[in-house]
C-alpha cells in the first residue's frame, strides 16, 4: 500500500512550488520502495539528495560537517516540505527495518530539522537503535550517535547564560530550544543512571555520544554535567574523567560553570567508597588548573574543598591512595591554610569567610586521619620562602606556573614508605562492573602519566639546556686562554714591527720632505702651463670665430655684389627714368608745401571762426532761454523738424558729391600710376589742382557749416525736454561736439571723412 503522500489530496496541501512537490513525491516513493520491499538504496538516496539540492528549500547537504552546522532560516516553502517528509516517514517507520530507517532519517536530518527529530524520532527510532546496537552494524551505530549529537546540538548557546549563577537553564527561551534543551539534559541524565536493561540506551553509546558532544561544546558539556550530577552519577564521573583527560586544553571552562561547586557539594554528602573515589579523581585532575580561582575569597570554594577532605579522612579510616593524592594536591597547592585548617579547623574556615559552623567532634577525627599522610610528606618550600599577605589569596603564588608543573610538585611531597600501600584496600563491589571501574583508573593513571610526562619533559629540557649552556660557557673559557696566548704573541710581535715601523717611519718622513718639495714645484709649473694651455685655447677659440665670421660675411658681401652687378645692369634704364621722375617730384613737392601752408593758415582762421561762433552761440541761447515760451518752443520745433529734414537731404547730396569727388580722386591716382611706366610722363596740370584744392576746401567749410546746424537743432531740442521736466541745465549743454571743433589734422573715427587731396608720393 503506497504512502498517503501519493494522493492528489494530501499533495495539494503542501504549499510549495510543483518542483519541489514533485521532487518530495519521486523521494516519498524511493524511499517507500527501500524500505518495504527492500530494493538497493541508491534510487532512495538519489531523490533524497535532488530533494535537498532544490533551491527553494534551505539546506545544503554538501558540507561534511553539517552536523556542527548552525540552524540557517527556514522559509514557509521548506517547513511544509519538511512537515509533509515528517508525516510520511512516520507512516512508513511502522514495518520498517530500523538500520534502514536510520539510514533514510539521517540523509533527510538536515531538511526534517532538529526540532522534528527530537519530537518524532528520538523516541521512536533513536533510543531504540541505541538499545540494540549490539544487533547492528558500526555504521548504522555511528549514524544513530551522530543523529543523537545533532539534536543535542540544536541548544542555541545563550540558553546556558547565567547558569552559572543561578544553578538551572534559562526560561525565557522558545519552545524549539527549550525541547532541544529538555532533550540534551534528558541524554545527561540517562548517562547518569546507568544502564538499565530494557529501558534505556547502553552506556557504551551514551559514552560516545557524550565523547563527541564534549569535543564540539566543551562549556555546556560542563553545565550540563553539573546540573546532572547524584548519588548514583558515577558513569558521569566516568565521561568527565575522560573528557579531563582528553581535552585538557578546556578545563579552565569549568570556572565558568558551577560544576566544581556541584561536586564538592555532593561528594560531602556521600558515604559511598566508589563515587568518592571517583570524584576525588576528578578534584586531583582539575585542582591543579584553577589554584588562584579557587582561592579567591569572593568564590568561597576553598572552605568547601577543606570541608570535603574532612569528610573522606572520616569516611575512609584506613590509608587510601586516593585520599592521600587528595592530600598530597591540596597539601602542594595551598600549604599554609590547609595546615591552619588542620590545626584549627573552626578559626580557618570563618578566616574564609565561610558561616557554616563546624563540629568540634570532627576535629580530633580529622587530625587523626591526617596524621597517616602527614609523616610521609615533606615540608613544603613555600613555607619557609614564602610567607603570604593576610588579605592575599593562597593560590596567588600559582598563577602563571604550568599545571602540569604543580602536578608533579604536589607529588614530589610525597614520601612512600611500606607503612601505607602502594594499592587501595580492596573495598566492596558496588554496582557497577569491574570493567569501567578499571578503565576509569586507567583513564586517571593515563592522566597523570601524561602530566608527568610533561614534567619531565620540562625538566629534561631545562637539563638539556643547562647542559648546552655549561658547555658552552667552558668552550668561552678555552677560548678565552687560547686567544689570551695568541694576544701575547701578537703583542711581543707587534713590539718588534712598531720598532721597524718607528724606523721606517724616519725614512719616510725624509723621503716625503723630499717627495713634497718636489711635487710643490711640478705643480707650481703645471700650474703655469695650465694656465697658458687655458689662455691660448680661450684666443684659438676667439680667432676660429672671428675667422668663421670673416668668411661668412665675405661669402654674403660675394654673393651681395653678384646680385647688385646684376641688378645695377637691368635697372640702368629705369634709373634713367627714375632721375627724369625725380626732377618732376621735386617740383610737385614745392607746389605741395604751398598749399600745406595756405591750408594751415586756413587752419587757424576756422579756430578763430569756431571760437567766435562759440561765444555767439553762447549769447544767443541765453536769450533764447530768457525769452521764448511754450508756444515758441512748440513753433520751434517743427521748424527744426523740418529744417532737419532739409538738412538730411543737403547731407545726402553732399555725401553724394563727396563720393563723387573721392571716385575721382581715385580715377586720377589710377591714371597718375598708370602714366608714370612711359618713359616721357605729361606735366602736370596745375590749374585743374588749384581748382581742386579750392574745391575741396568749400566742401569741408560746408560740411562744417552742415555739423553746426544739426548740433544747434539737438541742443535745442534737449533744452526744450529740460524745460518740459523742469530741469533746465544750461552748463550741461553742449554747442560743439568734439568732431566740430576739431582740426583737418584730428580725424574724427565714424564721421563721414573727406579725404584731403593726395597729389602722389613725398619725395624721399
Amino acid at each position: 500500500m503506497p504512502p498517503p503522500s501519493f494522493s492528489s489530496q494530501s499533495t495539494i496541501q503542501v504549499h510549495a512550488p510543483r518542483g519541489t512537490i514533485a521532487l518530495l513525491k519521486d523521494a516519498t516513493q524511493a524511499v517507500y520502495t527501500y524500505l518495504q520491499k527492500g530494493s538497493d538504496g541508491g534510487a532512495a538516496w538519489t531523490a533524497l539528495q535532488a530533494l535537498l539540492a532544490d533551491l527553494h528549500l534551505d539546506t545544503d547537504m554538501s558540507d561534511p560537517e553539517w552536523i556542527h552546522a548552525p540552524e540557517p532560516e527556514r522559509s514557509g516553502t521548506c517547513e511544509s516540505i519538511a512537515e509533509r517528509l515528517n508525516v510520511d516517514l512516520m507512516d512508513m517507520h511502522g514495518g520498517a527495518d530500523v538500520a534502514c530507517m536510520l539510514r533514510v532519517v539521517e540523509q533527510a536530518a538536515i531538511l526534517l530539522s532538529p526540532g522534528r527529530l527530537i519530537a518524532h524520532w528520538a523516541h521512536a527510532l533513536v533510543f531504540p537503535a541505541l538499545s540494540q546496537s549490539h544487533a547492528l552494524s558500526y555504521a548504522d551505530v555511528a549514524r544513530a550517535h551522530r543523529l543523537c549529537v545533532y539534536m543535542m546540538l540544536s541548544v542555541p548557546l545563550e540558553v546556558y547564560d547565567g547558569v552559572q549563577d543561578t544553578h538551572a537553564f534559562r526560561t525565557d527561551v522558545s519552545p524549539a530550544s527549550d525541547a532541544a534543551l529538555a532533550f540534551t539534559q534528558s541524554v545527561f541524565m540517562l548517562y547518569a543512571e546507568g544502564p538499565v536493561p530494557g529501558r534505556h540506551p547502553a552506556v557504551a553509546s551514551l559514552d560516545t555520544i557524550l565523547s563527541m558532544y564534549s569535543e564540539t561544546r566543551p562549556t555546556p558539556f560542563l553545565h550540563h554535567v553539573a546540573l546532572s550530577l547524584s548519588p548514583t552519577c558515577t558513569h558521569l564521573l566516568h565521561a568527565l574523567i575522560l573528557f579531563l583527560q582528553r581535552h585538557t586544553m578546556h578545563t579552565y571552562r569549568i570556572t565558568s560553570t558551577c560544576l566544581l561547586e556541584q561536586l564538592l557539594a555532593l561528594l560531602v554528602t556521600l558515604d559511598g567508597a566508589t563515587v568518592v573515589e571517583e570524584g576525588i579523581k576528578c578534584l586531583v585532575m582539575i585542582l591543579p588548573h584553577v589554584p588562584y580561582w579557587l582561592s579567591r575569597p569572593e568564590s568561597n570554594k576553598l572552605p568547601a574543598l577543606f570541608r570535603l577532605y574532612a569528610h573522606v579522612v572520616t569516611v575512609f579510616v584506613h590509608a587510601n591512595e586516593h585520599v592521600r593524592l587528595l592530600f598530597s594536591t591540596v597539601y602542594g597547592l595551598f600549604p599554609g591554610p590547609f595546615l591552619w585548617f588542620l590545626r584549627a579547623p573552626d578559626a580557618c574556615l570563618a578566616h574564609l569567610g565561610d558561616t557554616m559552623p563546624w563540629d568540634e567532634n570532627d576535629t580530633l577525627p580529622l587530625q587523626r586521619g591526617s596524621d597517616i599522610y602527614l609523616e610521609h610528606h615533606l615540608v613544603h618550600p613555600q613555607l619557609a620562602k614564602h610567607e603570604p599577605a593576610p588579605d592575599e589569596p593562597a593560590g596567588r603564588m600559582w598563577q602563571h606556573s604550568d599545571p602540569a608543573d604543580l602536578l608533579a610538585m604536589c607529588q614530589r611531597l610525597y614520601v612512600p614508605t611500606t607503612s601505607i600501600p602502594d594499592r587501595d584496600v580492596p573495598l566492596p563491589m558496588a554496582d557497577e562492573s569491574g570493567d569501567a571501574r578499571l578503565r576509569s583508573e586507567w583513564r586517571f593513571e593515563l592522566y597523570m602519566r601524561e602530566q608527568l610526562l610533561m614534567h619531565i619533559g620540562c625538566l629534561h629540557r631545562d637539563r638539556i639546556a643547562g647542559t648546552a649552556e655549561e658547555e658552552q660557557q667552558q668552550q668561552l673559557q678555552d677560548t678565552n686562554r687560547m686567544l689570551r696566548t695568541q694576544l701575547q704573541t701578537l703583542q711581543a710581535h707587534m713590539e718588534r714591527q712598531r720598532a721597524e715601523v718607528q724606523a721606517a717611519n724616519a725614512r719616510h718622513m725624509q723621503w716625503e720632505s723630499e717627495l713634497t718639495t718636489k711635487l710643490n714645484t711640478y705643480r707650481d709649473e703645471r700650474r703655469g702651463w695650465m694656465l697658458r694651455v687655458q689662455e691660448l685655447e680661450v684666443e684659438l677659440d676667439k680667432a676660429r670665430s672671428v675667422t668663421k665670421s670673416q668668411a661668412d660675411v665675405i661669402s654674403d658681401l660675394g654673393a651681395r655684389l653678384f646680385r647688385a652687378d646684376s641688378d645695377l645692369q637691368l635697372a640702368a634704364p629705369k634709373f634713367a627714368r627714375l632721375q627724369k621722375y625725380d626732377a618732376a617730384v621735386h617740383r610737385l613737392h614745392g607746389s605741395l608745401s604751398e598749399w600745406e601752408d595756405k591750408l594751415t593758415n586756413m587752419d587757424v582762421q576756422r579756430d578763430e571762426m569756431n571760437k567766435l561762433l562759440w561765444r555767439f552761440r553762447a549769447m544767443e541761447l541765453h536769450v533764447v532761454n530768457s525769452e521764448r515760451s511754450a508756444r515758441h518752443y512748440s513753433e520751434a520745433t517743427e521748424r527744426l523738424s523740418y529744417d532737419k529734414a532739409q538738412l538730411d537731404r543737403d547731407v545726402q547730396v553732399l555725401r553724394a558729391q563727396v563720393a563723387e569727388q573721392r571716385e575721382r580722386l581715385q580715377h586720377l591716382e589710377a591714371l597718375r600710376w598708370q602714366q608714370a611706366v612711359p618713359p616721357a610722363p605729361p606735366a602736370p596740370d596745375f590749374d585743374t589742382v588749384h581748382a581742386l584744392k579750392s574745391r575741396n576746401a568749400s566742401l569741408e567749410l560746408e560740411l562744417l557749416e552742415c555739423r553746426s546746424q544739426l548740433e544747434k537743432h539737438a541742443m535745442d531740442r534737449a533744452q526744450g525736454e529740460r524745460r518740459t521736466h523742469m530741469t533746465p541745465a544750461l552748463a550741461e549743454s553742449t554747442l560743439f561736439s568734439p568732431n566740430t571743433l576739431r582740426t583737418p589734422q584730428e580725424p574724427a573715427v565714424g564721421d563721414d571723412v573727406v579725404p584731403p587731396l593726395s597729389l602722389g608720393p613725398s619725395a624721399q
